[in-house]
């Protein structure tokens, strides 16, 4: 048994964002044999090579499988049989240091040279399931049948889906493995409904390290709605009136003493609390998950103490146009609101044969059209919440 955290970071992170992620729903009885974890691994091994993968992250603990009806003890036995025969590396994951940063690596299976021979990669296929509805509490699918604009939300992604088969995406030389995405909804079609890559990959990615990929040979350029949240909050609250919209995350006025801390780690900590406060259900869980922000992210650290409660207050006082919608779970309501705003960009940029690849309220796309696709931006934020937009990209 092999441990990621003694390995290279930087290889580690290229194993993280080249490797997918295992479906336990993958069914095939093709090669491995009849049990549950068999044709699972069997399918998802299929699955990854086909789509360029390196390997597949692939949870070792037993709570993941929970409901699944796939034994983890089959599975593991089957992981170390394969190894035995050279067909696959196993790495533990567990928790790399880099500096102050914590890196949590997912265990996985990498393939070897005679996987890749005993399983000859198919043509890559085009992912059409696109739209999924989970229960809010158990992540458990639910029926999509019969409910109203499926088809229109599938076709939309269905067809980014088709734009990014032939649209090769590189780092430093490394092929990234092809980008297929799907729309995951909370309970209901009106709650959450993002989009999400398969394997997470490009998406997980620091912003900096997205800036060095080039799509199909071309430099690339992330474009962004800034304050997307209370953006859209000012737009409902205030259709029919002309009220200015004031910057959510303005720290000036702060009475906090942030003693040497650079401006932008002290308004990105006061944007945190902003969208802590809009996610979470009440003052005291806010607070929690600040808190925890600021001992999980090194960046905070230099802020000297992690002021949840006082920076919360702050934020709560400086925003009176948003006071109404702090603390009380609007998280997935507004979240539903900007997926429908990427969805319409998205349509646009699909009609144009632009690949694009969505990273929640941001895009990537080919930096030569940059122009053309921050006129789409705009169209797209403003047929869904109508008027004009109040700030920029």
């Amino acid at each position: 048994m092999h441990r990621l955290i003694d390995m290279p970071i930087d290889l580690v992170k290229t194993i993280q964002y080249r490797t997918s992620i295992a479906d336990f729903g993958m069914a095939s009885s093709r090669v491995f044999g009849s049990s549950k974890a068999e044709m699972m691994l069997a399918s998802n091994v299929q699955y990854a090579l086909s789509m360029g993968h390196c390997g597949i992250r692939l949870p070792r603990h037993n709570s993941v499988y929970t409901g699944t009806g796939i034994s983890i003890r089959c599975l593991k036995r089957l992981l170390d049989k394969l190894e035995s025969e050279d067909y696959i590396r196993n790495y533990v994951g567990g928790f790399l240091h880099e500096g102050d940063e914590r890196v949590d690596l997912s265990s996985c299976v990498l393939f070897t040279e005679a996987m890749k021979e005993r399983f000859k990669p198919k043509a890559p296929e085009l992912y059409k399931d696109v739209v999924h509805i989970r229960d809010r509490e158990t992540k458990k699918r639910l029926a999509s049948r019969g409910r109203s604009g499926i088809k229109a939300m599938s076709d939309v992604v269905v067809d980014l889906n088709r734009l990014m088969l032939s649209c090769s995406i590189t780092q430093d030389d490394q092929t990234i493995p092809i980008q297929q995405f799907r729309r995951i909804f909370s309970g209901s079609l009106d709650s959450g409904g993002r989009f999400y890559s398969l394997d997470g990959g490009i998406q997980t990615m620091p912003s900096n390290e997205r800036r060095q990929l080039l799509m199909s040979g071309s430099p690339v350029a992330e474009l962004d709605y800034s304050c997307m949240h209370p953006s859209i909050i000012h737009e409902l609250k205030n259709r029919e009136n002309d009220v200015e919209f004031i910057d959510p995350y303005d720290f000036s006025v702060s009475q906090i003493e942030f003693s040497c801390a650079p401006k932008e780690v002290v308004r990105d900590y006061f944007k945190m609390a902003l969208i802590i406060a809009l996610n979470c259900k009440d003052f005291k869980s806010a607070e929690g998950a600040l808190r925890h922000k600021f001992e999980s992210d090194s960046k905070f650290h230099v802020l000297g103490h992690h002021f949840a409660s006082d920076v919360l207050k702050e934020a709560y006082s400086h925003n009176l146009h948003l006071r109404e919608y702090f603390f009380c779970d609007m998280g997935l309501f507004l979240q539903n609101i900007d997926s429908q705003i990427m969805s319409s960009l998205i349509n646009m940029t699909n009609a144009n044969m632009m690949p694009v690849i969505p990273v929640h309220d941001s895009v990537i796309i080919q930096e030569h059209n940059v122009k053309e696709v921050s006129e789409m931006m705009i169209d797209a934020y403003t047929r869904i919440l109508g008027g004009s937009i109040n700030h920029h990209f």
